[in-house]
């Protein structure tokens, strides 16, 4: 019985340790997956977590992007802004390829795109004159520089450093720190996004972008402090490449016009901890709407460029009219004057309190009185009517068929208004005006286009006085050459063309209130003296009236000749000479650089490149197994014509 007793007591103690060992076994499995289930993240991320967190950190690259991609409109006008190298560099472009806008306009708008998407990719757009700073001086190839001959990208192995299609296979990295909720980019030493050549980890399990070279940089998206990569916020966490808290994203976007224009964005994001195995990566691609336009710009509001000058001589300034003694006999101008080459002459200009502007080496200025300043200067562009202008202004006549040819030799006045009783706006042939005339002028709406008044195709000759009046800003542009052989007075606001040269013979004056260009688009003739300048050579204005004018006088591939007193308030401008030859008086009207659409001519104004985005999503899906690498990138085959 005593044995029995003891064995029970054992039985009683041997379960007991069971219990308790089991207690203590249950215990540790419910501690267990306690510590797993408060310390995902830095033990095991499910595969579900780190796809959704991926997935949100694509998405917000891309809207990060469709940010920019808004502001393109705001960036392309800075960077093409008078006076700065985008707009030396679109000017080259235009001189260039003179010959030809369709090509000018197709290399200006791949340029500004190509630096517009830089911003996104990173790289650096050619400049197109070959220059390394952008000054529109150099002697390079534009096409060439720029790959603008191709139509869509060809593959990486043709690509040129540099070119439109270098700038859009470009990728760019970008970082989200989970615990900060923080986003940072790859950039160069000056903070501009940098194009990046190893994506994730390398196969030794270190940061892609640490081992570059030149060595590179990681800006913070929300404060903008930018730090070597080495030193960054990424860096800093030694255990970035296991501890699942960095997400990596790498973006491209590229310009397509195919059909219509877009900019298509790609975006691929996987945690740093498995990039170098077999990550799992969420690819987007989202499209947003944008079109780029290139070509001429006109304005009836602020002028630039040569008429922000008195007087503006793209070569010599002539002044023959006194000698350097006789002060008061010599001709004045208030405000700026630009010599493109040298002064000359037996006589002098006096710019009283006024800048003298050259872009010549050495220019004699003892033959410039009273000046305030000299400015050197890189040589201003001369805008001139893109080519095809004329074609494009004598269909818009053409298309308003109403109204009768005129009868210049009777007795009516001449009412251009291409309605019945009226004139049509297209006369096909000379006018000559043989007895006192007024010509009324109402311009034909042109959205997108400069306003006509009448074209016509031939010669303008002005034998009796002459009033023509200006019904609102427009053109009235004559094929030929205008001759005024009487009295002209012109009123209103308004643009007068000739195709070749003017010869004014008599007085031209303009009424109150009145601005008028007065434009010879005619080339002149190599060594052809200043004097030749007119309807006879086809070329050039020449003044041999005494004449009062408000507005400007503006000859961009010729030359100016004055043979009389002349008093201008306005601009006195010419791509080649202007000379003086007789005692004459021009005063700098500011009001051509600050005016409004209603008080200012139609002028030519620089060639021209306008976005315009639809900053929103027009399209946005995954992209199945094509994440962004570089290897992806060069197999794409975007397509860009040209700017419309």
């Amino acid at each position: 019985m005593r044995h029995i007793r003891r064995f029970a007591g054992l039985q009683r103690k041997g379960m007991a340790l069971l219990l308790v060992m089991f207690v203590a076994f249950v215990s540790l499995v419910l501690l267990t997956v306690l510590l797993a289930s408060v310390a995902p993240r830095r033990v095991s991320v499910s595969q579900e977590a780190q796809s959704n967190r991926a997935l949100a950190a694509a998405d917000g690259t891309i809207d990060y992007i469709l940010n920019q991609v808004s502001a393109f409109p705001t960036l392309a006008s800075a960077y093409t802004a008078s006076g700065s190298a985008g707009q030396k560099e679109l000017n080259y472009i235009t001189t260039y390829y003179a010959s030809s806008a369709t090509v000018a306009k197709n290399v200006a708008a791949k340029y500004v795109m190509g630096y517009l998407l830089s911003t996104i990719n990173g790289g650096t757009i050619n400049w197109p004159d070959g220059s390394t700073t952008g000054t529109g001086t150099g002697t390079g190839v534009p096409v060439t520089l720029l790959q603008a001959d191709s139509t869509s990208y060809s593959g990486a192995g043709t690509i040129s450093a540099g070119s439109i299609w270098d700038i859009e296979d470009n990728i760019a990295t970008y970082f989200y720190n989970i615990g900060t909720q923080q986003y940072y980019v790859v950039c160069t030493s000056t903070g501009a996004i940098a194009p990046v050549a190893t994506t994730g980890l390398t196969t030794g399990g270190t940061l892609g972008v640490l081992g570059s070279t030149p060595p590179l940089y990681i800006a913070d998206l929300n404060t903008g402090a930018l730090s070597s990569c080495s030193t960054s916020d990424i860096a800093k966490d030694l255990n970035y490449a296991t501890d699942n808290q960095w997400i990596e994203i790498d973006a491209n976007a590229q310009y397509d016009d195919l059909g219509s224009g877009k900019v298509r964005i790609r975006t691929s994001a996987y945690l740093l901890s498995n990039s170098s195995t077999l990550p799992i990566v969420r690819n987007i691609v989202a499209e947003a709407p944008l079109t780029i336009n290139a070509g001429q710009t006109w304005s009836i509001g602020p002028a630039s460029g040569p008429f922000t000058y008195g007087v503006f001589s793209g070569n010599q300034l002539i002044t023959n009219h006194s000698t350097l003694t006789d002060a008061s006999l010599g001709s004045t101008v208030t405000g700026k004057v630009y010599v493109g080459s040298s002064i000359s002459g037996s006589g002098h200009v006096d710019v009283s309190g006024g800048q003298v502007v050259s872009s010549s080496a050495s220019i004699d200025m003892s033959k410039i009185l009273h000046y305030s300043s000299y400015v050197p200067s890189t040589p201003v562009a001369v805008p001139d009517f893109q080519p095809g202008t004329a074609t494009t202004t004598k269909a818009v006549a053409l298309a308003h068929p109403g109204g009768s040819s005129i009868a210049p030799n009777g007795s009516s006045d001449i009412n251009v208004n291409g309605q019945t009783g009226g004139t049509a706006y297209y006369t096909g042939g000379a006018v000559t005006i043989g007895h006192i005339c007024a010509i009324n002028l109402h311009p034909i709406a042109n959205p997108g286009g400069i306003p006509v008044d009448w074209y016509i195709d031939g010669n303008l000759i002005l034998n009796s006085q002459t009033t023509i009046n200006f019904g609102g800003p427009g053109i009235l542009w004559v094929a030929g050459d205008i001759t005024v052989a009487s009295k002209l007075i012109i009123n209103g606001s308004g643009t007068i063309v000739a195709g070749g040269g003017i010869t004014c013979n008599s007085n031209v004056t303009c009424g109150s209130g009145s601005q008028v260009a007065l434009i010879s688009e005619g080339t002149e003739l190599p060594g052809a003296a200043p004097s030749d300048a007119g309807a006879a050579t086809h070329a050039g204005i020449s003044l041999g009236s005494t004449s009062t004018f408000t507005g400007i006088f503006y000859a961009p591939n010729s030359s100016i000749y004055s043979s009389v007193q002349t008093t201008v308030v306005g601009v006195v401008a010419a791509g080649k000479s202007v000379d003086f030859e007789a005692q004459s008086s021009v005063t700098y009207d500011p009001s051509i650089s600050a005016g409004t659409t209603t008080d200012n001519p139609v002028l030519p104004g620089p060639f021209g490149v306008t976005v315009s985005p639809l900053a929103s999503r027009s399209s946005w899906k995954e992209a199945i197994g094509v994440p962004v690498t570089n290897l992806n990138i060069a197999k794409l085959n975007p397509t860009f014509t040209s700017g419309s």
